[in-house]
């Protein structure tokens, strides 16, 4: 902006452009609206005999929900059950479905925070749930409640992460009976973006909600989603009562029940990609309409995470070809049933930053993006096949989340007369470089890219990719900032944590 004394444009500092061409003065992304069509690989006679398939695995196949009340709720709407065993028509499930909303608001504690999930909105959220950290100094560890908290600041100021919170690494340094509360506490304090919750019981579910409306109101948070549920089947073809009493909190308040098979592929899922898809598509639908009974209209979305197994070593795979498929045909069957998809990108089975995990998080963000997900996990930082959260690579993901932001985003539409006009400015044999258009439409890079000549890049210190990312997460933890909160929510937090935390411990 002008100088309002003097009428000449302010001259910014060194380390004000040093933090630009770093990454740390990027604006906040608004939720990802995507501007490109969505890549829709299989026809409609695909799509409708994996309907089928899924459809006839609800009907006489039946899938097992090994909770009483789950039951009671399945008998209410005429389904056929045979002990855990539910069977329930293709009508009932169909019309179950078609009461969740297609597209709904997830809203943050900073209302420009608020996301749009469904439709042609895309977000991102970073690891979940590892058990280990790729430190600072490259040293593989337990992860810590200092790493939870770390990866929480990270989140916030990353510019194209837009959900924060939920297990992004195990605090084991916490008991584990507490480690909800400090969670969720974290979760809020340190960031004001929307969060995920806990899901291993419905004790710890409910703390959840309560804290919520601590932060947002009771009726506020009864009328709007505010907290997401990652909830995972058991894989093949059963919900167990952990899952399902955690759900059900989840339903009953109104708030996002995000109903995510286990799907790996050759293990937990038949080898045969539509078959596997048939199955967790069984899965997650016959969740989802349980929601709809418990509670019509209550917020969810379809997970289909994408896992395969090595069939050399029985590990599970980061990214491959298969799995690349697999989530372009769940963004098709999510749009088949009108329904909000959950899937991964960025992951690796890399246990370093190596050129093969680039391999992978790039084939995996791609296809991810160019499918039409809407709710992307594992964003930014996963190693190790979801076992390890890395520093290192969470600055080289975050680079990546970027890229893919301005893919999706796609090129503005110019008029033929626009284009002729750009074009004829400059001679035969001319450049566009010193343009007007060229100097005010500068179009992005990669801030961790090296774009120099070899002999710069050289004399520089020969700096890769590895080094890089560790040094912009580096520069992104310190330029952290803890958003403001209002005292009485802050001292409201505080006192539950501390009162359910000696109700627990007894």
């Amino acid at each position: 902006m002008p100088n309002k004394t003097t009428g000449r444009r302010k001259r910014r500092s060194r380390e004000d452009r040093q933090a630009e061409r770093d990454g740390l003065t990027t604006p906040q992304r608004p939720t990802l609206v995507r501007k490109i069509a969505d890549y829709d690989p299989y026809d409609e006679a695909f799509i409708e005999e994996i309907h089928e398939a899924a459809m006839r695995v609800i009907e006489t196949l039946g899938i097992e929900f090994r909770d009483d009340e789950s039951l009671e709720y399945w008998k209410t709407a005429g389904a056929t059950i045979d002990g855990a065993n539910v069977r329930v028509s293709r009508e009932v499930i169909l019309d179950l479905i078609s009461k969740a909303p297609s597209e709904f608001d997830l809203h943050a504690r900073n209302p420009e925070r608020t996301v749009r999930i469904g439709g042609r909105n895309t977000v991102n959220s970073p690891g979940y749930g590892a058990p280990f950290v790729q430190d600072f100094d490259g040293k593989r560890r337990p992860s810590t409640f200092e790493d939870l908290c770390n990866f929480y600041k990270l989140t916030h100021v990353a510019p194209s992460l837009h959900i924060n919170g939920g297990v992004t690494v195990e605090p084991q340094d916490i008991d584990i009976d507490l480690r909800h509360l400090h969670m969720v506490q974290a979760a809020f304090q340190l960031s004001d973006k929307p969060v995920l919750g806990p899901v291993t019981s419905k004790e710890r579910a409910q703390d959840a909600m309560d804290m919520a409306k601590l932060v947002f109101g009771a009726e506020f948070v009864d009328q709007n989603a505010v907290i997401v549920g990652l909830i995972n089947s058991n894989a093949p073809r059963v919900w167990d009562e952990t899952m399902l009493d955690a759900m059900k909190v989840y339903a009953r308040n109104n708030q996002v029940f995000m109903a995510s098979t286990f799907t790996m592929i050759g293990a937990s899922m038949p080898a045969n990609g539509p078959a596997a898809m048939a199955v967790s598509v069984a899965e997650a639908l016959s969740a989802i309409a349980l929601t709809q009974i418990i509670r019509p209209g209550a917020p969810v979305i379809l997970g289909i995470p994408s896992g395969a197994m090595s069939m050399r070593t029985g590990a599970p795979v980061g990214s491959s070809p298969l799995l690349g498929n697999f989530k372009m045909l769940a963004a098709q069957m999510s749009r088949f049933y009108k329904l909000p998809l959950r899937t991964t990108a960025h992951s690796t089975s890399s246990k370093w930053c190596d050129i093969y995990a680039g391999i992978d998080s790039t084939l995996s963000g791609v296809t991810t993006h160019l499918s039409g997900a809407n709710f992307i996990v594992h964003c930014a930082g996963m190693i190790d096949s979801l076992l390890t959260m890395s520093y290192m690579k969470f600055g080289i993901d975050i680079e990546l989340t970027e890229i893919m932001h301005e893919l999706m985003t796609g090129m503005d539409f110019e008029s033929a007369d626009t284009m002729i006009d750009l074009i004829k400015n400059v001679e035969p044999g001319g450049h566009y470089i010193g343009e007007e258009y060229t100097r005010t439409h500068i179009h992005f890079t990669s801030r961790l890219q090296d774009y120099n000549t070899y002999e710069q890049w050289l004399e520089e210190g020969s700096i890769n990719a590895d080094v890089r990312g560790l040094a912009h997460t580096r520069r992104l933890l310190d330029s952290y900032q803890q958003p403001e909160m209002d005292s009485d929510i802050t001292h409201s937090l505080n006192d539950f944590v501390e009162r359910r935390s000696k109700e627990i411990s007894g």
